[in-house]
């Protein structure tokens, strides 16, 4: 399945459904395949029932622009592009000055062939086919 995205526009967004006990929030995250972690707001945690304040911050990560910490949540489900991802455990700290919920980075992509076309502007995230006969 394909989705569309502006190919024109410095970053590349889709939607996302965060599921958590008390129900099912839509969002829009961007993606980005230059890091390893999902990663969300502290906002948009919060507003799906986590309270990240009870959440240490005990992992470090260094970036071009410095150092700095984050916490885990888990939440039930992830849906994106047609992938539903059960149980994903999802860093969150401060995203800056952005108008971005979440980043979906390469630990959703990991196992499945994903096909980003900018002549077209669609996206695609397919598991790829096993082989029926191995030798």
């Amino acid at each position: 399945m394909k989705f569309s995205f502006d190919p024109a526009l410095r970053l590349i967004t889709v939607r996302v459904v965060l599921t958590e006990s008390l129900g099912n929030w839509k969002f829009v995250f961007a993606l980005d395949t230059g890091a390893s972690r999902t990663c969300a707001s502290e906002m948009t945690l919060r507003s799906i029932g986590i309270d990240t304040n009870l959440i240490p911050r005990s992992k470090t990560i260094h970036t071009a622009s410095g150092t700095s910490t984050y916490g885990e949540a888990s939440v039930i489900q992830l849906g994106a592009l047609g992938r539903i991802w059960d149980n994903p455990t999802i860093a969150f700290s401060k995203l800056g000055s952005t108008h971005l919920d979440a980043l979906l980075r390469l630990d959703f992509f990991r196992g499945r062939i994903l096909s980003i076309d900018f002549v077209r502007g669609t996206v695609a995230l397919v598991r790829p086919w096993r082989r029926l006969f191995q030798r």
